[in-house]
């Protein structure tokens, strides 16, 4: 009976695997000797009767003679779904990666989560998606400046997205030794936004800026700019630099195409994608403006640095400006 319901299903089959084990069955029927027909095909007796077992139990459906997953169906360290339904809730209303998702479960929950695991959660639920690395020079040397001040790098980032059809520009401070950011957003990358940005920077910096570091763009030097007419002058002298030497502040360009020595502000520039830009799309230039100041504070104030021990940057200033001060009222006193 077993052999004809069998036979009719192996007319359609293809798996080798299948075939197999329906020959082996077959063979031990002919021979009327599970033994001899094991030994004749070089299987062990034990394998025979898991299959023929499976087989019989799945009603003579040859399907049952697949290999099933021997993944188990629960496991006690799964990731309970309140926690994952977190997990997902922060993500989606910070755009926060791992490290920083599984210190704030800690700290306003009181949730141990390795970071590695809320990783597999955001991948798995396809909240984090895979890029291509580019091939980037490498950038070994690791530094930080010892005093608020002592190092300010500055950039230009483009909003990734149109407003009403119109391009804008964010231009960016950080402080190298605190992570202080001063930021603000501009319908034009140009000389006029660049000196209007620095003043506002020099006024609103709870510290005497010594050195402001760029990269060569035109709305920060005129050192690269070449005329064919004039090739042996020096460059006209740009509005930045007479804004650094008005307020004795050293002006640093870095090597061109090395952005990695500005990396700070890169960096930075990646956390506002990542935790503004990503989060929601504005229609005017009004509402970017007032909710990307917003968010400019709530960096300094409220947000935890991974580069400065998970301080915020406005603790950080604190307690540097509090060793700083005192020092340099004693130089002032000798």
């Amino acid at each position: 009976m077993w052999k004809s319901i069998v036979k009719k299903q192996m007319r359609y089959n293809r798996n080798h695997e299948i075939a197999r084990k329906i020959n082996l069955f077959l063979e031990a029927d002919k021979l009327k000797n599970v033994d001899l027909a094991c030994k004749r095909l070089g299987y062990k007796r034990s394998y025979y009767y898991y299959w023929w077992n499976r087989l019989k139990k799945g009603n003579w459906n040859i399907s049952a003679l697949l290999k099933r997953s021997t993944r188990p169906k629960s496991h006690p360290n799964t990731t309970k779904p309140r926690i994952v339904k977190l997990i997902k809730k922060i993500r989606t209303q910070t755009g926060y990666g791992p490290g920083r998702i599984a210190y704030y479960l800690k700290k306003d929950h009181n949730l141990d989560v390795a970071p590695s695991t809320i990783g597999y959660i955001l991948k798995r639920e396809g909240m984090i998606l895979s890029k291509p690395r580019k091939n980037q020079k490498k950038h070994t040397r690791r530094y930080q400046m010892p005093n608020p001040g002592d190092l300010v790098q500055m950039d230009v980032k483009y909003v990734p997205y149109l407003i009403r059809g119109e391009q804008y520009y964010q231009f960016t401070a950080i402080d190298d030794c605190s992570r202080w950011r001063f930021a603000d957003i501009y319908p034009e990358k140009s000389t006029w936004a660049t000196k209007d940005f620095v003043n506002k920077l020099i006024k609103e910096a709870p510290f005497p800026i010594r050195c402001l570091q760029t990269d060569g763009g035109t709305e920060f030097t005129n050192f690269y700019v070449s005329d064919p007419k004039c090739v042996l002058k020096k460059p006209k002298m740009h509005i930045l630099d007479k804004i650094c030497a008005e307020h004795n502040i050293r002006h640093k360009l870095i090597p061109p195409s090395t952005p990695q020595i500005n990396g700070k502000v890169e960096r930075s520039h990646r956390i506002d994608e990542e935790e503004f830009y990503r989060i929601k799309q504005f229609k005017d230039y009004r509402s970017l403006k007032n909710n990307f100041l917003d968010w400019i504070n709530r960096y300094n104030h409220q947000r935890p640095h991974g580069g400065i021990n998970m301080q915020t940057p406005a603790h950080k200033l604190y307690r540097k400006l509090n060793q700083y001060l005192p020092m340099v009222v004693e130089k002032l006193a000798a």
